[in-house]
């Protein structure tokens, strides 16, 4: 039982990197080649953007944990996408009424952000951060070895 929980730990570890990766070079590239702001908020500053970020991840992490205890399923992998969107939103929307900014100016940014390209690169890193999750946990792949290690006498 205590390799199954390591091995899941370990595949949501690698999940979260592997989902932080996807979605900074995916909103990099998407901000690049629209030539837009990841969230267009006039002086929103970079602390909405950056905390809906960190809680996007710890939805992801958590998503993906759920997701591969018990009996790992793909589907179940997938629910880190909407969890990771509707994380970074409220992450971002709170941030930024904290800060100060105008919370309608805020909840403007978030709904515009759903329905972007940036949205969309949330969600797909997500889903694929899960989904991983689930193979590295259901796969019985065993490490490499060379032909002298094996026990085939």
């Amino acid at each position: 039982m205590a390799d199954s929980r390591q091995r899941s730990a370990i595949a949501v570890a690698l999940t979260g990197v592997g989902y932080a990766a996807i979605a900074i070079a995916g909103l990099g590239f998407v901000s690049l080649a629209t030539d837009r702001d990841v969230l267009g908020g006039e002086g929103l500053g970079q602390a909405p953007g950056a905390v809906g970020f960190a809680a996007s991840l710890l939805a992801v992490l958590g998503a993906s944990w759920s997701a591969v205890r018990g009996r790992p399923s793909y589907g179940a992998g997938a629910l880190a996408a909407p969890a990771a969107v509707v994380a970074y939103v409220v992450g971002m929307w709170i941030t930024a009424a904290l800060t100060g900014q105008d919370a309608l100016a805020a909840l403007s940014v978030a709904g515009e952000f759903i329905v972007s390209w940036f949205g969309m690169v949330i969600a797909i890193a997500a889903a694929l951060a899960g989904m991983i999750a689930v193979a590295l946990v259901r796969t019985s792949a065993s490490p490499p070895r060379w032909w002298w290690e094996r026990d085939d006498d």
